[in-house]
């Protein structure tokens, strides 16, 4: 309280001064007033005694991890970095914080520095899972936006994809159950164009989290390559019973069926991704090919 009397603007006083408040009954409107007093400081802190103490509670190691999370998901990374590697000097041994620095790195474009964020963690813990999933997306990534440029087909981008293969691939050798090592594992085999590989791995994914729609979408996409057709369509439908308003999924259920000359089916999928959004390009995409279908049909 003398913290907040002296600075009305020092965010992690007011925020400790709530959970304190929490802790001994407090609630309503005292709280929210404090968690008011919060919202959108993002003030630059200067080092100094207070902070270097506060540093110390686990409180705020909590209170940071939150929000930074939070901030990395709203792709404000610039806003992380700094706090994140503040709060990193409290506990320089909080792996969790380091993944976070890894990806606020990530997210401002500096490469080398995510990575060796990266490798400092399993360098301590050889069995961190979640560093392993980070690598393989930010090697993903980094592959992609290079493909960008020069084709998928190019060296360095290739060479992206088989690190990010090798890191979800040790990531499954710690924990061969985890869906997210195996979805990696999958995505960048695709990446590679090993789809038969992709596909065990998808489907191993899938097998793990069957709620995810994502998933699904990556199977479908492997499998529809592989002309493995009963598989793909089984696949896609059940993605957009998860997620009946991707109208990229709808678009993608019609296009398949185009290729198999199934017009009715095609002309229902293209009625849902229309009611979703008649004008997407997509969808007008869609509905030229399913004309030229008709178009077809009736000429034979």
């Amino acid at each position: 309280e003398k913290v907040t009397q002296e600075d009305r603007q020092y965010e992690w006083a007011y925020r400790l001064l709530g959970h304190v408040y929490l802790r001994v009954g407090q609630s309503g409107p005292v709280v929210e007033s404090l968690l008011q007093k919060t919202m959108g400081a993002e003030r630059k802190y200067e080092e100094d005694a207070r902070e270097h103490k506060l540093l110390s509670f686990q409180t705020g190691r909590v209170f940071e991890l939150k929000l930074c999370t939070s901030l990395l998901e709203q792709n404000r990374a610039d806003v992380a970095l700094p706090r994140l590697q503040k709060a990193l000097r409290g506990f320089p041994d909080d792996l969790q914080l380091r993944l976070l620095v890894a990806q606020a790195h990530q997210g401002v474009g500096n490469k080398t520095a995510a990575l060796k964020e990266i490798h400092r963690i399993l360098g301590t813990n050889p069995k961190f899972i979640s560093a392993y999933l980070l690598k393989t997306n930010f090697e993903i990534q980094n592959g992609d936006r290079l493909a960008a440029s020069v084709g998928a087909y190019n060296n360095d981008v290739r060479s992206h994809y088989r690190i990010a293969a090798a890191a979800a691939t040790e990531a499954i050798s710690h924990a061969p159950d985890n869906w997210r090592a195996q979805f990696a594992r999958g995505r960048a085999e695709a990446k590679l164009s090993n789809d038969a590989v992709a596909r065990i791995h998808l489907k191993k994914a899938r097998e793990l989290e069957p709620d995810s729609s994502e998933i699904c979408m990556h199977l479908f996409e492997v499998c529809r390559r592989l002309n493995d057709r009963a598989l793909a369509l089984a696949t896609i439908e059940t993605a957009m019973e998860l997620d009946p308003e991707n109208l990229t999924g709808w678009v993608k259920l019609g296009m398949f069926h185009v290729t198999g000359e199934n017009l009715a089916e095609a002309q229902k999928a293209l009625q849902r991704a229309a009611r979703i959004n008649p004008a997407h390009p997509a969808v007008q995409s869609l509905r030229g090919r399913i004309a030229n279908l008709q178009s077809k049909k009736k000429d034979s």
